[in-house]
């Protein structure tokens, strides 16, 4: 039996069906993704309003870095189905907290320490990651303080956009089925017309070749068969609008269905045109505390409902969002109210939204009103004003502390806005805060006229038990301690008594100096209850009091220091010299009688001329003394002698003053040995300077103010060829500037002379043979003592080889715009071919859209690598290259002393940041040679090389590592020439050679270099092994693969970035042409070989041991 019918009645009922069961499962599967999409939009407001109220919670709590409390309120928030994590970080990537939604819906806690990467702009976003939504919301309070992650689950989401398309297909199959009976029953008419028509064609088509005559009748019936086929055809049209109006229904039904599903998990009331609520989902029945049947048929003046304002007053019922909407027939958005339902003693803050539909005369039929739970946001809210209260009432506090001169004015300004802030009746100071004291007494207190203390009656009072017992309780406590009704701590009787006041809270301050100081504030007018705000807010501005307490007793006591040391020397660490017009010593200090080797005694009865080693004669010391004069002291070198004979350096300062009425020579002597010993050493490292300049990969060039060359280091010697010698006393437009920069040439250099432009350019500069070449620089304006401009610095980067790669980069992405073109041109052409068969059209144009989008996609994707790629080698190479050799080029220098001497914290500080900049480069080199590698662009540098001589450099690299960690060290080495490229090689085993020294913390490292393969005896093998922790099987074979690290025994400190494995192989296979291998057990040590081709004859063999201990 055929597939398709042969009859045409039969095919075009089949045709029909087809079409109208394509259109409606088509028209399903849209509808229930748009359905699906806006489920998702919900998903991802509500999801960004969440983390937002998350965001301003932690805040709080990272401010006063009580970190106990932000991860409890991340385990609180994990309590929420649809959250599977939330993770705290720092802005430089610290992660703080992080908690996750276990398998058994309890929290568990996370890796706080890690390093999460920031994003890359300090805004929120949300992304979603296969069933995850990812939420990232900024943490601030007046400045950036971190990130907050959360990650939703989807799931739900799924689950209910898979039901949604089931419903929906099945509806769309049932109105298929019964349109499809309607043009079935509409079109049996044409059917058995067209049967007729059929079979009389058929009887002419056997009768051809014969003469027939056709009847009246036959011709009748003819017509009416034309008649009938005519109303048939005009019934196909009716049935053809009908079905265009059923569309519209269906759209309209998608619609409301649309409307319903956006607000998935928010509560929704549905009103009717006079106020009475129709319809309620679960959640809005939760939020008013009724049943779905008790809120049907409700007004919305309901008298069981309160609503409130966001200033807590009761919201007239013409400002209810129904009643708004019905007022204005206009939808209402983020309307926020307060709900007070039946049976709830709390407050919940909603969002209401209100959407209302019209009938066909324009009527409002109905109003959807929908709430959303922002009871959380508005606390967080709360918590914010509470946070921004805190920061102010301390800016007055630091204000206060900061602004004053005396104690007694820091204490009184401090207290006076204590005073304020607490609205209470005193605040006061006592000390001591010591329970063995006898008496106690308050330097200061502040007081509202009505309720006098301790200070105004002036008085010191004994310590009672009472008082005694309540200072341990404050110096027992961590913070403030409440005392009166309602707390654990009752009053003590007397001095309550006394002094007349109903509660207190205090708080024992610990100064550096000194005991500690009771700080505490009254309430006389009535017993106050302190809320858990105040007792922060009062625990925060003890902590600052206690800090103005230290500097300000500690000022006190320097000022009482001077005040007794006024008539010793100033500068104890000098030799002070006081002696008359004759040379007679009339005081000198201990400095002096140390560094002389002489007693004070001994000194006393001696004339300056017998310390002087460079001493001439009386006459000339009287001749110079006579020029001195007061207020013009004078500063010289000369040479000390001590008692023992020996000589040293000074500096001597000398001035006339008037002293017990006669006129004397007040000097101060420094001993300047280490000064000259710094002196000898800054020529030592002006000479290192002039050798590191020499050394530098940059060009380094010094311009005199005539633009003429007067320094050329051996870098610009291999970028512009010129020699030193034929560089120094040359113009630029000699050496470097191409002729179209010739007129240019005195405006660039002035700009650079004035310090007004060009201290960073990119330009194109001319070679000694002619070649074009462009190049970075970096301009500093040169300038003596007085400020004035005496040259120009430069410092030179060739990025010829950079700027080919971004043009090469730019025709790529052409020729792929280029083929796009084409195959759209193409495609158009096949288009136009195929319109004589409406299926065939839409065949054609389901195709094209299909290879459109998948041509779009993979231009897009194209243009997104390319510009990844070039945003990757520009920045890498650039950005953060040539700043790092800067870095690292000038910590070097500063270390090395060439700027003065440094103290021993100075030096400590510059290492660390010399080893993490050298640490950074070798990081940023190692990416920059992966990503030329996978491009091809690297071009290895073959030369001939001693194997030996190599693994010898290598080993001195981490020789040092080796002897800190008390390692033995074994070499065992068959000598042999290779002829590849020794860079690579050496950078393989190096890294090989840090991995075996990092993972291993005692027993040996054993090397092994020149073995030949058995398998191949053109190819050579070198082995490093160690007695380290051992690689897990199940880690071997990923240990090469990019960002992969082991876990490790050793902690952090055997961390790294997990390329480095990665570039070895890549080195290996695609420049050496060799290979990389791993054999390891864990607890036992690995042994890691490469293996290169072999050129030259094996010269000999050595065995060299070593030990670190």
């Amino acid at each position: 039996m055929p597939i398709v019918p042969r009859r045409l009645s039969s095919r075009l009922i089949l045709l029909v069906s087809f079409i109208l069961l394509s259109t409606g499962i088509t028209s399903g599967w849209m509808m229930a993704g748009k359905q699906a999409k806006m489920l998702a939009d919900s998903m991802r407001r509500n999801a960004a309003l969440m983390a937002e109220n998350l965001a301003e919670r932690c805040a709080y709590h990272m401010v006063l870095n009580d970190y106990a409390g932000l991860e409890g309120i991340l385990v609180q928030a994990t309590d929420k189905a649809d959250i599977k994590r939330l993770r705290v970080s720092e802005p430089n990537g610290f992660v703080l907290g992080d908690v996750m939604n276990g398998p058994d819906g309890k929290p568990q806690r996370g890796s706080p320490g890690v390093i999460n990467p920031p994003p890359p702009s300090f805004t929120p976003d949300s992304m979603i990651e296969g069933n995850e939504l990812v939420v990232r919301q900024p943490i601030s309070a007046g400045a950036p303080l971190g990130w907050l992650e959360v990650t939703f689950d989807l799931s739900s989401i799924q689950s209910i956009e898979m039901e949604a398309r089931k419903y929906t297909i099945l509806f769309s199959l049932l109105w298929v089925g019964l349109s499809a009976c309607l043009l079935l029953i509409m079109l049996r008419p044409l059917v058995r017309s067209i049967g007729e028509l059929t079979d009389f064609a058929r009887r002419l088509d056997q009768r051809k070749g014969e003469r027939i005559s056709i009847s009246q009748q036959q011709t009748e019936e003819i017509t009416e068969l034309a008649v009938s086929l005519n109303d048939v055809s005009l019934k196909l049209l009716s049935s053809e609008r009908q079905m265009l109006e059923d569309r519209e229904l269906l759209l309209r039904s998608e619609k409301k269905y649309r409307s319903l599903i956006a607000m998935v998990g928010t509560a929704i009331v549905v009103h009717d045109g006079n106020g009475l609520i129709l319809e309620s989902n679960p959640r809005a029945q939760e939020l008013l505390g009724l049943s779905a049947d008790q809120l049907l048929g409700r007004e919305v003046i309901d008298p069981d409902w309160c609503f409130l304002r966001e200033d807590g007053a009761i919201l007239p019922v013409d400002e209810y969002p129904v009643s708004k909407v019905l007022a204005s027939r206009q939808p209402l958005r983020d309307y926020v109210i307060g709900l007070s339902t039946p049976g709830h003693d709390h407050i919940s803050w909603v969002l209401a939204n209100a959407e209302p539909e019209y009938n066909d005369n324009g009527d409002v039929r109905q109003v959807i009103v929908s709430f959303m739970d922002i009871t959380e946001r508005m606390f967080a809210e709360q918590v914010r004003l509470n946070n921004l209260r805190l920061f102010e009432t301390l800016d007055l506090v630091n204000r206060a502390i900061q602004g004053s001169e005396s104690l007694e004015q820091m204490m009184s300004d401090v207290l006076d806005e204590v005073l304020s802030v607490f609205d209470c009746d005193r605040a006061f100071l006592m000390f001591p805060c010591d329970p063995e004291a006898k008496t106690w007494s308050v330097p200061m207190e502040r007081n509202k006229p009505d309720y006098p203390g301790v200070l105004n009656r002036g008085i010191e009072i004994p310590m009672d038990p009472e008082v005694a017992g309540t200072l341990r309780i404050l110096l027992n406590a961590d913070g403030p301690v409440k005392f009166g009704p309602g707390t654990p701590h009752k009053l003590p009787a007397d001095v309550s008594e006394q002094f007349g006041f109903k509660c207190f809270m205090s708080l024992a301050v610990h100064p550096k100096i000194g005991k500690p100081w009771q700080f505490g504030i009254h309430q006389c007018s009535h017993a106050r209850e302190w809320t858990a705000e105040e007792e922060q807010l009062f625990l925060e501005i003890g902590r600052r009091l206690t800090d103005g307490l230290t500097s300000m007793l500690i000022n006190r006591n320097l000022k009482e220091s001077e005040a007794r040391f006024s008539t010793l020397v100033n500068q104890a660490a000098d030799g002070f010299f006081l002696h008359d017009l004759e040379g007679q010593i009339l005081e000198i200090n201990q400095t002096a009688c140390k560094s002389l080797g002489y007693t004070r005694e001994e000194l006393l009865q001696m004339n300056v001329a017998e310390v002087d080693a460079e001493f001439i004669s009386h006459d000339h010391v009287r001749n110079f003394w006579s020029k001195l004069s007061v207020n013009h002291p004078v500063t010289l070198e000369g040479v000390h002698k001590r008692k023992d004979g020996t000589t040293f350096p000074v500096e001597v300062r000398l001035g006339l003053l008037q002293f017990e009425d006669r006129r004397v020579i007040l000097g101060l002597a420094r001993d300047i040995t280490e000064r000259k010993s710094a002196e000898v050493q800054m020529l030592r490292s002006a000479q290192r300077l002039h050798l590191h300049m020499e050394q530098s990969p940059l060009g380094y060039l010094e311009w005199d103010e005539n633009f003429r060359a007067v320094e050329w280091n051996a870098a610009c010697e291999q970028i512009f060829g010129y020699s030193r010698e034929e560089a120094i006393g040359h113009h630029a437009r000699d050496l470097i500037l191409p002729e179209a920069a010739h007129d240019l040439e005195d405006g660039i250099f002035r700009n650079l002379i004035n310090r007004e432009d060009g201290r960073h350019s990119i330009n194109e500069n001319v070679t000694r043979d002619g070649r074009t070449i462009i190049c970075e620089w970096f301009n500093t304006t040169l300038v003596d003592k007085d400020d004035k401009a005496i040259g120009v610095a430069s410092i030179c980067n060739d990025i010829t080889e950079q700027k080919r790669m971004e043009i090469e980069l730019a025709g790529y992405r052409e020729h792929l715009e280029e083929q796009v073109k084409e195959r759209t041109t193409e495609l158009e052409t096949k288009s136009l071919q195929l319109q004589d068969s409406r299926h065939a059209l839409i065949n054609l144009v389901e195709d094209l859209n299909q290879k459109t989008e998948e041509l779009e996609a993979a231009n897009a994707k194209l243009q997104e690598l390319d510009r990844l790629k070039s945003m990757f080698i520009a920045s890498m190479s650039h950005e953060l290259r040539t700043p790092l050799n800067s870095i690292i080029g000038f910590s070097t220098i500063v270390l090395d002393e060439w700027f003065g001497p440094l103290n021993t914290e100075q030096k400590e500080k510059l290492a660390t940041v010399l080893r993490a900049g050298r640490h950074l480069l070798v990081l940023i080199n190692d990416v920059i040679d992966i990503s030329k590698i996978e491009a091809g662009t690297i071009d290895p540098l073959v030369e001939d090389f001693e194997l030996e001589a190599l693994v010898k450099e290598a080993v001195e690299y981490v020789k040092t590592d080796i002897e800190n960690k008390k390692l033995h060290l074994e070499i065992k080495m068959k000598n042999c020439r290779l002829h590849t490229d020794r860079r690579r090689l050496f950078q393989c085993l190096l890294n090989l050679l840090s991995n075996a020294v990092k993972f291993t913390e005692d027993g040996e490292i054993q090397v092994n270099a020149g073995l030949v393969v058995p398998e191949d005896r053109n190819r050579v093998r070198i082995e490093v092994r160690d007695t380290g922790i051992g690689i897990a099987p199940e880690d071997q074979a990923r240990l090469f693969t990019p960002f992969f690290r082991i876990e490790s025994p050793l902690g952090p400190q055997a961390k790294g970035t997990g390329l480095g494995l990665y570039l070895v192989r890549k080195i290996c296979h695609d420049i050496l042409h060799g290979d990389v291998g791993v054999k390891s057990e864990p607890g036992k040590g690995s042994l890691f070989f490469l293996t290169v081709p072999l050129s030259g004859e094996t010269k000999g063999e050595t065995d060299e041991k070593g030990t670190g201990d």
